[in-house]
């Protein structure tokens, strides 16, 4: 088969991204994989470039990207955020007549962010992600949590694919001194990986 995902960023470090990375390369070991996207610095054979149709912050991320003589693909997997890879994935499947999946990855709630001009997009793009979720085949989350959410939230039947973990990646041990510089006794930490923000939860570990 041949698949195609857009995403707003292929960048090395994103959570979106190196989910996508892990799933592209099982995929890619019986399938032919595209990814378009308007950023990427991740070493994929097959990465097709895409552009904004508008350069504005914040506006361009509630359009779909200019794209032009993409091959034919036999589906079409978009991942949410933002709308417009959800958007594009939309075009790309009427035009192409082949299905289109929604990966959510979920954002955080409205009380979670200070300024005005991100709270108001978060209002337009949740009620937006509504309309765009209805029109694809499938919607699929990365937890059984939002699974649940996209089912209270929207009212749409979703399933929950867990990202997998190349172990190979975590087998050599490295002596970084970590422990040592903060006092910290062996199996007497827990260990996360992500984006410092207060709808991660952290502080209730």
């Amino acid at each position: 088969m041949k698949i195609c995902f857009t995403t707003n960023s292929f960048l090395k470090g994103s959570g979106i991204a190196e989910y996508l990375r892990g799933l592209c390369n099982e995929l890619s070991k019986r399938h032919d994989i595209y990814i378009v996207t308007p950023k990427s610095d991740i070493n994929f054979k097959t990465v097709l470039k895409a552009h904004w149709k508008i350069g504005v912050p914040v506006v361009k991320h509630f359009f779909s990207y200019k794209i032009k003589n993409l091959p034919k693909f036999d589906v079409v997997i978009s991942n949410y955020p933002p709308i417009s890879a959800v958007r594009t994935a939309g075009m790309i499947s009427k035009k192409q007549r082949i299905p289109h999946v929604v990966i959510d990855y979920g954002v955080a709630q409205p009380m979670h962010f200070r300024d005005l001009r991100t709270i108001l997009a978060h209002w337009v793009v949740k009620r937006s992600t509504k309309i765009w979720y209805g029109r694809a085949t499938k919607v699929l989350s990365i937890s059984k949590f939002l699974a649940r959410e996209v089912s209270s939230k929207m009212g749409l039947k979703s399933h929950a694919i867990i990202g997998g973990i190349d172990f190979q990646r975590f087998q050599k041990p490295k002596k970084t001194g970590v422990l040592r510089k903060h006092k910290l006794k062996k199996d007497d930490y827990v260990l996360f990986v992500g984006r410092i923000s207060p709808h991660k939860g952290i502080d209730n570990v």
